[in-house]
C-alpha cells in the first residue's frame, strides 16, 4: 500500500527542498517510510527506458536490412552486367555512348524498384487497416509510407550505380569477344 506525492518546485529550487519535503512528510506520520525521492525527469527517463531500447532495436534492424537490401541488389545488378557484357558491347559497338548505357542499367533498375516498392506500400496500407480493425492500433502517419518509398528507390538507385558504371566502361572489343 503505497503513496506518491508529487510536489512542484521552482525551477533550480528542487534539490534543496527535496530534504526538507522528505523531514516534512516524516514529521506528518511516525510510521511512515520514504523509500526514495525522484525528479519528474528521472521518472519518465525510467518510465521510457523500455521503449528507447526498443526504437535502437529496431532502428539498428532496420539498418542492417537496408545493407543486406543493398548488397542483394549491387549483387544482382553485377550478376546481369556479366551476363549481359556480349550485347553491352554490341550496343557500343553500334555506337551507344556510356551514358547511354549507364542509363539503361539505371533506368531498369528503376523500373523493377518502382513495381516493387509500388507493391510493398499497396500491402503495407492494407495490413495496417487489417491490424487497426483487428487490433485497434493506431493508423500510420500519412507521410511515412511516400517517404520509405522514396528511401528504398534511393538506395536501389544507389546501389546499382556501381555496376551499371561499370557496364558502361566495357569497351566494345573487349565485350565481343568474350562469350
Amino acid at each position: 500500500n503505497s503513496t506518491y506525492y508529487i510536489i512542484r518546485t521552482e525551477p533550480g529550487m528542487r534539490d534543496s527542498l527535496m530534504p526538507q519535503v522528505e523531514e516534512l512528510l516524516a514529521e506528518s506520520n511516525k510510521d511512515r517510510i520514504v523509500r526514495s525521492m525522484r525528479s519528474m525527469d528521472e521518472i519518465r527517463e525510467r518510465s521510457y527506458s523500455g521503449d528507447a531500447a526498443m526504437i535502437k532495436i529496431l532502428t539498428f534492424t532496420i539498418v542492417l536490412l537496408i545493407a543486406v537490401t543493398s548488397l542483394g541488389i549491387v549483387g544482382l545488378a553485377s550478376f546481369s552486367v556479366n551476363r549481359r557484357t556480349k550485347q553491352i558491347g554490341t550496343r557500343r559497338a553500334l555506337g551507344a555512348s556510356k551514358v547511354a548505357i549507364l542509363r539503361y542499367f539505371m533506368t531498369e533498375n528503376f523500373i523493377i524498384s518502382l513495381v516493387g516498392v509500388l507493391i510493398g506500400a499497396a500491402l503495407t496500407v492494407a495490413l495496417n487497416i487489417i491490424m487497426i480493425e483487428t487490433f485497434s492500433l493506431t493508423r500510420i502517419a500519412w507521410y511515412l509510407v511516400p517517404v520509405a518509398m522514396l528511401m528504398l528507390l534511393i538506395v536501389g538507385q544507389a546501389a546499382v550505380f556501381g555496376p551499371a558504371k561499370r557496364a558502361s566502361s566495357v569497351p566494345p572489343a573487349v565485350a565481343t569477344r568474350t562469350v
